[in-house]
C-alpha cells in the first residue's frame, strides 16, 4: 500500500461521520486522523506529525499546534476561530483557514426565530398549553415587531442577513459596528452609538466575533440601561453576554426576556 503524503487530525466534528472529508482527502494520499476527545494532551500526542487540523469546537492550543514540525495549515470547521491558538500560528507562519459563508442565513433566521418566539409569547404558551392550560394572560405581553427598533450589535454577514428580514416585518434598524461607515450601511438602516443601541432599542441581537473587546459587551451596566421591556437575542459566543449579569437582570424584571444560542 502506498504511504500517505499527508496527514489531517480532525480534532472533533458535530456531524455523524467524516465521510464528506475522506471522499475528498482519500484520493490526494491524505491519512486522516480522528481524535475520540478533546483532551489537549491527546490532541498533542495525534499532531505529532501532521500537515493539517481541522477543528471545529475543540480547543486548538499553543501545544497542539507546535506539536508537529510538518504543520502547514490550521482550519476551522466554521466562522469563528477563538478555539485556536492564532497568534501562535501566526508566529510560526502558519495560516489559519475558516468558513466565511458557514450558515451565515441559518443563524439569521435563528436570531429571528428567537425573536419570533419571545415577540409573540410562544415559548410561554407553549408548555402551558401541553398542561393542559388555556389562558391568553399567559403569554402577556404580547410585542408588535412592525414600528419597532432592532439594534444590531456586529454587521457582518450575520448581521446583515437578519436585517433584510427584520425589514421584511417592518421594523426600524439601529445598528452598532465600530469598523464600518454610515456608507457601508442599507438606506433603511442607521448607525448608532453603543449607548444608542442599547438604550433605545426594543430588540438587541448579537453577531460579533469574540475578541478581548467584546469579551461581556453585555455586562451588568449594559443591561441597567436596557428598556424594562427589551429583548435581548444572542446567537454569536456566549462570553459576549455576561451570563450572570444577564440571570440577575432577568430575575428582577430589568429586561423582558432573552434568547440564547
Amino acid at each position: 500500500m502506498e504511504e500517505s503524503k499527508y496527514k489531517v487530525l480532525i480534532t472533533d466534528y458535530v456531524w455523524p461521520d467524516t465521510v464528506p472529508e475522506r471522499n475528498i482527502l482519500d484520493p490526494l494520499g491524505v491519512e486522516i486522523i480522528e481524535a475520540d476527545h478533546g483532551a489537549e494532551d491527546h490532541l498533542v500526542e495525534l499532531a505529532q506529525d501532521v500537515d493539517g487540523i481541522l477543528t471545529c469546537f475543540a480547543l486548538t492550543t499553543e501545544k497542539v499546534i507546535k506539536a508537529s514540525p510538518n504543520l502547514k495549515v490550521v482550519s476551522r470547521y466554521g466562522i469563528g476561530v477563538d478555539n485556536i491558538a492564532v497568534d501562535v500560528a501566526t508566529e510560526l507562519g502558519i495560516p489559519v483557514a475558516y468558513v466565511p459563508d458557514y450558515c451565515v442565513g441559518e443563524v439569521a433566521d435563528h436570531a429571528m426565530s428567537l425573536l419570533l418566539a419571545l415577540v409573540r409569547g410562544i415559548n410561554r404558551y407553549d408548555p402551558h398549553t401541553k398542561a393542559g392550560g388555556w389562558n391568553l394572560e399567559v403569554g402577556r405581553p404580547l410585542l408588535r415587531l412592525y414600528g419597532s427598533r432592532i439594534g444590531i450589535a456586529g454587521f457582518g454577514r450575520i448581521g446583515r442577513e437578519l436585517a433584510v428580514r427584520a425589514a421584511a416585518f417592518g421594523m426600524e434598524i439601529a445598528i452598532f459596528d465600530p469598523y464600518i461607515a454610515e456608507t457601508d450601511l442599507p438606506d433603511n438602516a442607521k448607525l448608532v452609538s453603543f449607548g444608542q443601541l442599547i438604550e433605545a432599542s426594543d430588540f438587541i441581537s448579537l453577531h460579533t466575533p469574540l475578541t478581548d473587546e467584546t469579551h461581556h459587551m453585555i455586562d451588568a451596566a449594559a443591561l441597567a440601561t436596557m428598556k424594562d421591556s427589551a429583548l435581548l437575542i444572542n446567537t454569536c459566543r456566549g462570553q459576549i453576554v455576561d451570563e450572570f449579569a444577564l440571570a440577575d437582570a432577568l430575575n428582577a424584571g430589568q429586561i423582558a426576556g432573552a434568547g440564547v444560542d
